[in-house]
């Protein structure tokens, strides 16, 4: 993506609500994007809602192994 194709995306992006622009403090040149935090509440509860559902499902022994086998996969990603 060119560098004026991706202004044009960010400016209808900005325009739409869904993210806010402000220029880097440390460096005046560069740009900083950030998701509008509704737009990410509502992506996180549109992923979170389904996962919710599916653990309801499990029983407490599911669950909790559902936890321990999350808890280390997690603590992997973040030994990388």
């Amino acid at each position: 993506m060119t560098y004026a194709t991706a202004s044009l995306v960010a400016t209808d992006l900005e325009r739409a609500g869904a993210i806010e622009r402000e220029r880097d403090p440390a460096d005046g040149r560069r740009v900083v994007l950030r998701l509008h935090p509704t737009i990410g509440i509502n992506a996180m509860k549109q992923r979170i809602e389904p996962m919710r559902r599916t653990l309801e499902q499990l029983d407490e022994a599911e669950r909790n192994t559902f936890v321990k086998a999350m808890s280390i996969f997690i603590e992997e990603l973040e030994r990388r």
